[in-house]
């Protein structure tokens, strides 16, 4: 990944030539067998739980699609290496598990996080 003080140019310039933004590029896939058994409320900026403003983790085995409604949201992965990604309707997360992240809202947003295993 490029270092922070040229990301933005560099996610543009490689979005204008392939149309793929650095989430598509750098996000995990959930593994094929896993299923979808449960989902959240839908949050919004005034009702994002605590819990997931700070770092958190899913259990072992769970995988969780953060699918993002309207706004923007920001997503950050802590650990190996912290990874920024912002949110949108176009463009999920995913959170692997047992990896500490968080999110946080940028202005008015709402979005749910579809859990797998």
């Amino acid at each position: 990944m490029p270092p922070p003080n040229v990301q933005s140019d560099w996610a543009a310039a490689r979005s204008a030539v392939s149309g793929i933004t650095l989430t598509e590029l750098f996000m995990r896939s959930i593994p094929r067998q896993c299923a979808s058994y449960k989902r959240t409320a839908t949050f919004t900026n005034h009702t994002i739980p605590v819990g997931l403003l700070n770092a958190h983790q899913t259990k072992s085995g769970t995988w969780g699609k953060i699918v993002v409604i309207e706004g923007k949201l920001l997503y950050r992965i802590l650990e190996p290496n912290v990874e920024e990604h912002i949110l949108d309707p176009q463009h999920f997360g995913i959170v692997e598990p047992q990896v500490l992240h968080q999110v946080e809202p940028i202005g008015e947003v709402s979005f749910y996080v579809d859990f797998h295993k």
